[in-house]
Formats: C-alpha cells, sequence, structure tokens
C-alpha cells in the first residue's frame, strides 16, 4: 500500500476510534446519571417511610412496625402496609378493602408523591398522597375518619397537644372501598 493509502486508512481508523470514544463516553455518562437517579428516587422513598412511620406514631393508637423497606400501620384488626417495590423508589401499598393495583410513585417534574390505584374495570386513578390520598388510604383500610378540621379542639401554642388534654374520638368511614 502506498504512503498515502495508509494514512488515508490510518485516518479512517481514528475517526472511528474517536466515534466510538464518543459512544463509550456517552454511555457512561448516561449509566452515571441512571445510577444517580435511582439513589435520590431511593433516597426519596426511604424518606417518605420515614415520614409514614412519624404520622403513625404521631397518631398514637396506631401500631407501628418499621421493617427494611417497608412500614405497617395497624388499628384494631386491620393493617395498611408500605412496601419498597423494585428500584425506582416506587411503593406498593397493600390492605383490606384496597381494590387493583395500588402504589405510590413520585410525579415528575412535581416531585410530589402519587397515590395510583386501579378501580375494578382496570381505570387508574391518580391523587396526590399528602392532599388527601393518606387520608383515603388510612380510611378505607384501617377504617377509621379524622374529625373535621373545625370539630378539632383548639391546639395549646407551643405545646402540640389539645388544648384541653382530652383524646379525640374518631368517627368510622363508611365507605369501606374504592
Amino acid at each position: 500500500m502506498s504512503e498515502r493509502g495508509e494514512r488515508k486508512v490510518s485516518r479512517l481508523a481514528q475517526r472511528f476510534q474517536a466515534a466510538i470514544n464518543q459512544d463509550v463516553a456517552a454511555a457512561r455518562i448516561a449509566e452515571d446519571l441512571e445510577r444517580q437517579e435511582r439513589q435520590r428516587l431511593e433516597q426519596l422513598r426511604n424518606e417518605l417511610l420515614d415520614e409514614l412511620e412519624g404520622f403513625g406514631r404521631e397518631v398514637g393508637h396506631f401500631e407501628v412496625e418499621r421493617g427494611e423497606g417497608m412500614v405497617v400501620l395497624r388499628y384494631n384488626d386491620h393493617s395498611l402496609r408500605f412496601e419498597a417495590a423494585g428500584e425506582r423508589g416506587k411503593v406498593r401499598v397493600e390492605g383490606e378493602g384496597l381494590e387493583g393495583d395500588n402504589k405510590l410513585f413520585i410525579q415528575e417534574p412535581l416531585d410530589r408523591w402519587v397515590w395510583s390505584r386501579e378501580d375494578r374495570y382496570g381505570r387508574e386513578h391518580r391523587e396526590m398522597l399528602f392532599d388527601s390520598g393518606l387520608e383515603k388510604l388510612v380510611q378505607v383500610v384501617l377504617e377509621i375518619a379524622p374529625l373535621p378540621e373545625a370539630d378539632l379542639p383548639p391546639v395549646a401554642e407551643g405545646r402540640g397537644e389539645a388544648a384541653s388534654g382530652q383524646p379525640v374520638e374518631s368517627v368510622p368511614f363508611p365507605d369501606k372501598t374504592l
């Protein structure tokens, strides 16, 4: 092969090598970003489980069980279970009275937890967990409804408890299924 031909082949080889190096670098970046996103979602899921555990303990009347990747809230003979499901930060929700597939996930780009559930016809329904979803889950599964805000006794300033010191009675939730 002539010197000119060898230079063309060598230059072609360099171009392919550069293209492959770019592909490899892009793949590494994509893998790093995916790993970081998985870690972020897993951290958010762990924070959610901490919040759910804290909620259960703050109610004071729930039996709360915390294990690796799960929280169970129990009241009387009923239990509401939140369990890590997969690597993308999802949480499976289980309890008597829930139909279909129930899960929690982060709604992008809002970065808010959403409760997703299927009805008996396979239609998906979504609701923000901390707007009304958690309240509905507790009502349906644990069969307990909170008092309306207006019926709560005033809160003593700085102490975080009812001014009267009296326990608040709960009202049973009439509808057991969603």
